[in-house]
């Protein structure tokens, strides 16, 4: 019985952990690109059992490396946030005055949401440097460049699978790209 409990959750952590380098753009691939800690835990858990209940031989073996597989893929991607990473930007200091600040807006619209005017006067009122608006399609692009006219910058990319990005920016942005990083 133990060998097919731990048989199985070798089987999922090590597929759970390969499934998301697959260049699909469909939900049911990319949701295994969460839960990174959920999975690395479940590993741990599944490599204790292994060596408290299995006896050594060539099964326990191969859950053994599929399931350090599992958690050594996990690790890379966990590791980036934790203090044994290397930062990549600099710390806030709010006594310095001198230096320059921005100010961001990042908003998911629900694509459903037909509210434009509601986040139309949210943006207004805290009037952000740079709005990244995300779920967008064609509806949302055009109510927000009629009322977005301050923005130097617009940067759309609507789509109705509501992976749909909006950026606008009073700041210039010398190189403008859309990458579909999935497809490319």
């Amino acid at each position: 019985m133990s060998y097919y409990v731990l048989g199985t959750i070798a089987s999922f952590s090590f597929l759970a952990s390969l499934i998301p380098f697959i260049p699909i753009a469909h939900g049911a691939v990319r949701v295994f690109d969460f839960g990174r800690l959920q999975l690395a835990i479940l590993s741990i858990a599944a490599i204790i059992f292994v060596l408290a209940i299995l006896p050594v031989n060539w099964i326990s073996l191969i859950f053994l490396a599929m399931l350090s597989v599992a958690l050594a893929i996990q690790a890379m991607y966990i590791a980036r946030f934790t203090p044994l990473w290397a930062k990549q930007s600099a710390r806030h200091h709010p006594d310095n005055t001198e230096r320059s600040v921005i100010s961001l807006f990042v908003c998911n619209v629900k694509q459903g949401n037909r509210k434009y005017q509601d986040l139309i006067k949210l943006i207004n009122a805290r009037d952000p440097d740079i709005l990244i608006l995300m779920e967008t399609d064609q509806q949302w692009v055009d109510a927000l460049d009629i009322s977005l006219t301050e923005y130097a910058q617009n940067i759309t990319c609507p789509q109705d699978n509501s992976y749909g990005m909006y950026l606008a920016s009073s700041l210039d942005m010398p190189l403008v790209d859309i990458q579909f990083l999935l497809y490319e």
